[in-house]
């Protein structure tokens, strides 16, 4: 067999591999925008959803390794994550160009040997990688491949993820101070007299600042409590955004002087606790706002607190200011639509807000005996939430697009008294 035809019987199979993997995955895992930023958690995730499909049970995952995936022009397209449950070793892969899962395995460590020690890996799609060796391109497992034939499979891969429509992701929501400062100083003037952009409102509960969290705060994420809970009781929860959005708020109260906030003194009894009263393992779309209410009151009784509460069925940006400007940390649950046909739900803390205020004029006509010119002042407001994800960028500079990108913001803002 030429390397021509053998390259293009690899990509038979791996397409075949594709079709297969997105029956596996389709009741588990919702399309999201995978990134540097927030791959290990969704990796994680995934894979904690399928050990739990399959009913495999283990002790210990932990992250081993992490391998960049690139195109023809340097770019990281995708990411192998490797893991290591009681030994055996695990990997997924995540595409960055189509966000989804392209690709996993379960004892895998001699397919994953072959990664290793490489200096670049190139990938095509599915079970399509390549690597230079003295000057000729090899497939993984080391067989020389043809070049041209090669690059021409990675340009159709490449050219396939961009005729996709964009996807429409809860994640897309999510941003850097960096980023919503420049995309406010860079908004257009004008076509007329000029405009002018002014962070016009901001403000921010102790501890928390554009850039970060005090050096004595540490929120955590969910893939962090969920492994210290599952190693400890021998379970594999997932999804556990809200619990883990209560026990960042108490980790916060503690912070705040509450010495008691946090149960035993320990984060991880206090992730347990949370659970348990927000009625976690029973939850559902019809009792999971008033459980989340209660177990909140629950847990300030519990530890010695009274508390004051304000609850917030569609969360306006009045209740933000006031909560915030109070020093009252919100719990916050979003959710929209995806094109994916998934509904992304994901709750947060939000800590903080940032306002700009965008004024310009434009040059208009209308009609008064004849087509006349006048000029038209504008006032565009642009609003964003700092909050804490619940993932592993709990402890960076996170905002959340507040300009109507999310159908569904609900809050409850909370704070312990003594």
């Amino acid at each position: 067999m030429n390397n021509h035809l053998k390259i293009n019987k690899l990509l038979s199979v791996a397409l075949a591999f594709i079709m297969v993997l997105s029956v596996c995955t389709a009741f588990s895992f919702a399309v999201s925008a995978y990134s540097e930023t927030n791959y290990e958690d969704a990796g994680y995730n995934f894979l904690l959803a399928q050990y739990e499909l399959r009913d495999i049970e283990y002790d210990s995952l932990t992250k081993e390794n992490a391998i960049d995936l690139y195109d023809n022009n340097n770019n990281v397209v995708a990411k192998m994550m490797i893991v290591n449950r009681d030994g055996a070793i695990d990997y997924v892969v995540l595409d960055f160009m189509i966000d989804r899962v392209d690709e996993f395995g379960f004892d895998q460590s001699t397919f994953v040997d072959k990664f290793q020690d490489k200096e670049k890996i190139y990938y095509a799609g599915t079970l399509n990688y390549a690597y230079y060796d003295g000057g000729a391109l090899k497939d993984i497992d080391g067989n020389q491949i043809d070049e041209n034939a090669y690059f021409e499979i990675m340009d159709a891969f490449i050219a396939y993820a961009a005729t996709l429509p964009e996807q429409a992701s809860g994640y897309n929501g999510f941003d850097s101070w960096t980023n919503i400062r420049d995309n406010a100083n860079n908004l257009p003037t004008s076509t007329g007299c000029g405009g002018t952009v002014t962070n016009s409102s901001w403000s921010y509960i102790p501890g928390i600042n554009v850039s970060g969290v005090n050096k004595e705060l540490n929120f955590r994420s969910q893939t962090t409590l969920n492994n210290n809970y599952n190693n400890a009781f021998d379970k594999s929860i997932t999804g556990t955004c809200a619990a883990v959005a209560v026990t960042n708020m108490f980790i916060y109260y503690e912070y705040r002087g509450f010495d008691n906030a946090l149960l035993n003194n320990s984060v991880d009894d206090t992730f347990d606790r949370a659970l348990t009263e927000i009625n976690w393992f029973n939850w559902d779309d019809s009792n999971w706002w008033t459980d989340t209410a209660s177990g909140l009151k629950s847990m300030a009784s519990k530890a010695g607190y009274d508390y004051t509460m304000n609850k917030y069925g569609t969360l306006d940006w009045n209740d933000v200011k006031n909560s915030i400007n109070a020093d009252m940390p919100i719990f916050t649950y979003i959710g929209v639509d995806q094109t994916s046909g998934d509904y992304f739900a994901h709750a947060v803390v939000t800590v903080g807000y940032e306002e700009f205020t965008h004024e310009y004029t434009t040059t208009e006509e209308y009609w008064l005996f004849g087509w006349k010119e006048k000029e038209v002042e504008h006032e565009d407001v642009y609003r964003y939430l700092r909050v804490i994800d619940g993932w592993s960028t709990s402890n960076n500079s996170r905002y959340v697009d507040f300009n109507g990108f999310y159908t569904t913001v609900k809050g409850i803002a909370f704070m312990l008294e003594e």
